[in-house]
């Protein structure tokens, strides 16, 4: 059936939002993402004093874009100032933070596991789990962008504070902030069980990537990676509903265990010195953000596991509907798919013009840009103090989540310096994880976006470029807590760069130069 569908842009200002998605969303994708995307961010606004509506994701022509949503109400803007206020004074951005840490992560994580622990196979009730799949992770959606604006406002704050007293690079000011690596702490059983056996340890420690049979032929290690796919199965490979979860592949394990093995044998870094240089105002400030910085990849983490429990309920109620190929049920929405688990069959013209529709997506992919242009931002000056600093701080946020390249120059790629450190290596042009899998250690890894499941592989990456993020992005999160340089929000990386030029580099400078 051909595709007919007319691309319709609403009223406003549109950005492909590429921070979220890599290709054209499913229906079903489509269905829990947008309204509690769209809903949290107007919660967050109201929340923390914005001015402003909030931002809003719209599908169009099959692809997620976001804008920002003025207020449409000149009388809302006291009362956001006298919010932005009150926030500041009941200190609820600390306790945002402490919140998320202390009962809402661990609240979505007990709910995680036990939708994925009754999800599968032959269960019953194939509509009521995905409705509670979906459920999970609309609340999951609505409620991480609701918080971590005003919840990395902390980060912000220590930031600017570190830039203005002691003249540091939001890179350093960052890198300070960070904890332990996710890629370490999510596999610790599982390296230490590698651990305990001394011919898999003397074979990382060579250099090799043992495969999943290695691993399962030693019993304790066997018994780790069943506990850790039980646990972590239904992450996706990538932020994409239609792409597979690391339960369908699981030989990336062996990747993600060869990439971690020398963080895990590595002492902790030793930021002592710097930390010595603080006084008793600037510690209190990094402290706040040691909190909060960790919550932006938390909720990513979450984000990406709840998609595949839908993923994976979906491929099963595709599987009992007898539709030509399980992944079909991913072309319905939440509420069609639910729908036509009770009814025992699916509309089989309507999965055949969302196939056509998709397809259609992929093979014409929208500008990264749609509507009117862009308005400029609110401006803060004049505003009382409380409602300047919450703006300035929204803006600061935006800023370290997108990043703002200088153009490039003569075979040099410019990008936002994301972790320090100059090394020189062999570019690996790569587009999904599939690719991140092959890199070599040492090798450059130059990609558009990377998600958690990334981690995969960056730990074997001598150094990291990207397309897309600024210094709060995951790619420059991990890069950091791995301690290798990356530079990001490059724009251009994967299109000027070619797999096996030989590139330079620098992290702290925000460059790559090739040759």
């Amino acid at each position: 059936m051909p595709h007919t569908d007319a691309v319709t842009v609403p009223p406003g200002s549109w950005a492909r939002d590429a921070d979220h998605q890599t290709g054209p969303m499913v229906p079903l994708w489509a269905s829990v993402w947008c309204e509690p995307y769209t809903r949290g961010f107007a919660e967050a606004f109201a929340r923390w004093g914005y001015l402003g509506e909030g931002i809003a994701a719209v599908p169009i022509g099959g692809w997620c874009f976001v804008g920002f949503r003025p207020l449409a109400d000149p009388g809302l803007v006291p009362v956001r100032i006298a919010r932005a206020a009150e926030a500041a004074a009941a200190d609820e951005h600390l306790r945002a933070a402490r919140d998320w840490a202390e009962v809402t992560g661990p609240g979505f994580e007990r709910q995680l596991r036990r939708l994925a622990a009754e999800a599968g196979p032959g269960r019953p009730e194939g509509a009521g789990r995905l409705e509670g799949a979906a459920r999970l992770v609309r609340e999951l959606v609505r409620v991480r962008f609701a918080t971590t604006s005003g919840v990395q406002e902390l980060v912000v704050e220590w930031v600017l504070r570190a830039g203005e007293r002691h003249g540091w690079s939001a890179e350093r000011a960052l890198a300070l902030a960070a904890g332990p690596a996710r890629l370490v702490t999510d596999l610790r059983d599982v390296l230490a069980a590698v651990g305990a056996s001394p011919a898999l340890a003397a074979r990382l420690d060579a250099g090799e990537r043992p495969t999943l049979d290695d691993l399962r032929a030693d019993p304790g290690v066997a018994a780790a990676v069943a506990a850790h796919l039980d646990r972590r199965g239904d992450t996706l490979l990538q932020l994409d509903l239609a792409g597979p979860t690391l339960a369908e592949q699981p030989e990336h394990l062996t990747g993600a265990v060869a990439a971690a093995w020398a963080q895990y044998r590595r002492p902790p870094v030793d930021r002592s010195a710097e930390e010595a240089l603080l006084d008793a105002d600037d510690r209190a400030a990094l402290e706040r953000a040691r909190v909060a910085y960790p919550q932006r990849d938390d909720g990513g983490d979450l984000l990406t596991r709840g998609l595949g429990l839908l993923r994976r309920v979906a491929l099963d109620a595709g599987a009992a509907l007898g539709l030509p190929a399980p992944s079909d049920a991913l072309l319905l929405t939440a509420e069609e798919l639910a729908g036509a688990l009770r009814r025992g069959h699916a509309d089989a013209g309507l999965v055949e013009q969302r196939r056509a529709a998709h397809q259609h997506a992929l093979a014409h992919p929208p500008p990264l840009t749609v509507g009117d242009p862009p308005a400029p931002p609110p401006d803060p000056s004049g505003l009382p103090a409380p409602a300047a600093r919450a703006m300035q701080r929204l803006g600061g946020f935006v800023a370290l989540m997108t990043g703002s390249p200088a153009p490039d120059g003569p075979g040099t790629v410019t990008g936002a310096p994301a972790s320090a450190g100059r090394y020189t290596g062999v570019a690996r042009v790569v587009r999904t994880v599939d690719e991140a899998c092959e890199l070599e250690t040492g090798e450059v890894l130059v990609c558009p976006v990377t998600a958690p499941a990334w981690n995969l592989a960056m730990g074997r990456a001598g150094a990291l470029v990207c397309d897309i993020g600024g210094q709060l992005s995951h790619a420059a999160i991990t890069a950091r807590e791995l301690g290798i340089p990356a530079v990001v929000g490059c724009r251009t990386a994967t299109a000027v760069l070619r797999t096996g030029d030989l590139v330079t580099v620098d992290g702290a400078a925000g460059t790559v130069h090739r040759g």
